[in-house]
């Protein structure tokens, strides 16, 4: 095992640079996440937020919660445990300070870092948001919905279809416009069964999905054990796409007969808001003590849901169940929200 120390600098879109530091095996999964925004090993350069890995038998002894330490916590997933302490510096940037036990090397990058960059991000009135995001260049269409909703299946065909790439797992909405966001693609076995556009992939990659596949479903899906793969290294025809205007957005459902139905700004912001809340998975709020010293203020979720609402008020919002529009629809987003009205 590698325990000797990193220090990485990323830089998301010129949004928000994250100082990540810690042993290798906490802050390789971070790494690997963000590494379309790895701008060097971290210098002098001041950072919007620090985030300080360590190993839980480092944790300095107070107990989250209590008066030494106004606002820490402490999570558990399946074999993972973790304490965690924010600080606000009215000198610096605010800093995250993690202790996880080994197994927290699998959830760090998606349950810790990534909530930590949502909520600086939402200090600047940039959202970030649990959606895909197809792009034509011109314009973009928010794709939401709880996680096996279809998402990837669909940015896929999308690809496919020779649009340029903009997110598949979480968006982030500058404004009006989408910002890409490139992060690996978590590829399933029925991902290479109905999306061709992974047929390139080398024999190796697939027998790995279909493996790994085999064992989340043998375990229930407790363990996500997805395939990653760089949006750069799968897709034959990848073209990252520009900053667009939102042209509106959709939720699928995994479930029903593929009914479309339109829905107002309102409903699809407060809904878009739950698999926000879902996806932040407790992040800061175990012990979440006075709020103006911890990450989420009591009136985060609410300013959030706003946020999304100002951004979506006036433009076509959908919900879907068994979301797979017909190839002819794939022209532009115009287009695909053309078919969505009428279908």
């Amino acid at each position: 095992m590698n325990a000797h120390s990193r220090d990485y600098l990323f830089d998301i879109n010129g949004l928000i640079k994250t100082a990540v530091s810690g042993p290798a095996l906490l802050t390789g999964p971070v790494a690997l996440e963000l590494q379309n925004y790895f701008v060097k090993e971290r210098t002098g350069e001041k950072p919007d937020l620090i985030v300080n890995l360590r190993y839980l038998g480092q944790w300095p002894g107070a107990a989250p919660g209590d008066g030494n330490r106004p606002h820490a916590w402490e999570g558990k997933h399946l074999i993972a445990r973790w304490k965690a302490q924010w600080t606000d510096s009215s000198s610096g940037p605010p800093s995250l300070d993690f202790y996880g036990n080994l197994a927290s090397r699998f959830i760090v990058s998606k349950w810790i870092v990534e909530p930590a960059i949502r909520v600086v991000l939402a200090g600047k009135g940039i959202s970030m948001t649990h959606a895909a995001a197809v792009s034509d260049g011109k314009k973009a269409l928010l794709i939401s919905g709880e996680g096996g909703a279809g998402k990837t299946t669909f940015v896929l065909d999308w690809l496919a279809a020779g649009h340029p790439y903009s997110s598949d797992d979480f968006s982030i909405i500058d404004r009006d416009k989408i910002m890409p966001y490139v992060t690996p693609m978590r590829l399933g076995a029925m991902n290479l069964i109905m999306n061709r556009t992974l047929s390139s992939l080398p024999a190796r990659d697939k027998a790995e999905i279909f493996i790994r596949t085999a064992v989340r479903r043998a375990l229930f899906k407790k363990v996500k054990l997805y395939y990653k793969g760089n949006p750069a290294e799968i897709i034959p025809r990848y073209e990252p796409s520009p900053p667009v205007p939102i042209g509106g957005a959709v939720i699928l459902s995994r479930s029903g007969p593929g009914k479309i139905e339109k829905v107002s700004p309102e409903s699809i912001s407060e809904t878009m808001k739950k698999v926000d809340v879902e996806e932040s998975h407790g992040f800061g709020q175990t012990y979440p003590g006075p709020a103006e010293k911890g990450p989420l203020s009591a009136d985060y979720w609410d300013r959030h849901r706003e946020r999304l609402f100002k951004v979506l008020a006036g433009k076509p919002c959908f919900r879907v169940s068994n979301f797979k529009p017909p190839a002819k629809v794939l022209a532009s987003v115009d287009e695909l929200i053309a078919w969505l009205e009428k279908s």
